[in-house]
């Protein structure tokens, strides 16, 4: 590309073509971009919002089902997760979940809560024999 120097108080002739050019182009991606937007915002269900383009993830306590944002139901013992697969909750340590509800760990005698509370180990000098603990 020429670069042209200008007369003093004259404008170069390719900056007023690249201007003629160039702002109808900007108005255009613009114009689109705002049409776009409305577009899928439209199409967003409740309790979603847009992320990017034309597609939309749910809020926090709800999960994507098929075209909609269903709520996750919760049991006692519970928290949501955050994650999209899976029920979208958890169960608190020392509670196991049974179907969909969050049971209670039973400990034996001489046993603790293991790891992350979801199951149990029993003390040292002792060893695991079914659901209890028994002395080595």
């Amino acid at each position: 590309m020429k670069v042209a120097f200008a007369r003093p108080g004259q404008a170069p002739r390719h900056n007023v073509h690249m201007v003629t050019l160039v702002v109808p182009m900007i108005v255009f991606t613009i114009a689109s971009i705002l049409s776009c937007s409305e577009a899928a915002s439209s199409d967003v269900p409740e309790h979603a919002y847009t992320t990017y383009g034309d597609s939309w993830s749910c809020e926090r306590g709800f999960k994507k089902t098929r075209d909609k944002c269903q709520s996750i139901k919760v049991p006692e013992h519970a928290f949501l997760t955050g994650n999209s697969w899976g029920d979208g909750w958890k169960c608190e340590r020392g509670f196991e979940k049974t179907e969909n509800e969050c049971q209670s760990i039973k400990v034996p005698e001489h046993a603790f809560l293991a790891g992350y509370g979801d199951s149990w180990s029993c003390e040292r000098g002792f060893k695991r024999e079914g659901d209890r603990c028994s002395a080595e």
